[in-house]
């Protein structure tokens, strides 16, 4: 028994959005036995029997909002995983780029040092051989 049932969820936007809400559901206990709530006024229920109605669309009530509720819960969920799996696949690729860009300009530095030192000493053996 209950008088008023609260679920506080996420609640779907779009992919970069959702907020925290609340849905309640009233208690549909306490009316009086073959009168139907005003809600209701207009409908054909069966059974006649408003006590076994109410307990029955008071149970299929909550059953779809508590589906609803975590359906948009799960939606927000696997929406934040794929921003997260995005953000986490370019964060590499950039990596990926500082690194080939510093393994490049060392590469580049090595090469610059092996010419001067193989420029240098070819300069020193003609120096070498002018002298003599």
């Amino acid at each position: 028994e209950f008088d008023l049932m609260t679920f506080i969820h996420n609640e779907f936007e779009n992919t970069a959005k959702f907020d925290t809400v609340t849905t309640s559901i009233p208690t549909m206990a306490g009316f009086d036995v073959g009168v139907l709530p005003p809600k209701l006024t207009g409908y054909d229920v069966e059974p006649e029997n408003n006590e076994e109605t109410l307990s029955n669309m008071m149970e299929y009530s909550i059953a779809g909002v508590l589906y609803s509720v975590m359906m948009e819960s799960q939606a927000c969920e696997v929406s934040q995983r794929i921003i997260a799996m995005d953000n986490a696949s370019t964060n590499a690729g950039d990596m990926v780029d500082r690194f080939t860009l510093l393994y490049n300009r060392a590469r580049q530095a090595k090469i610059t040092t092996e010419l001067t030192e193989i420029i240098s000493g070819a300069e020193s053996l003609n120096d070498d051989v002018d002298e003599d």
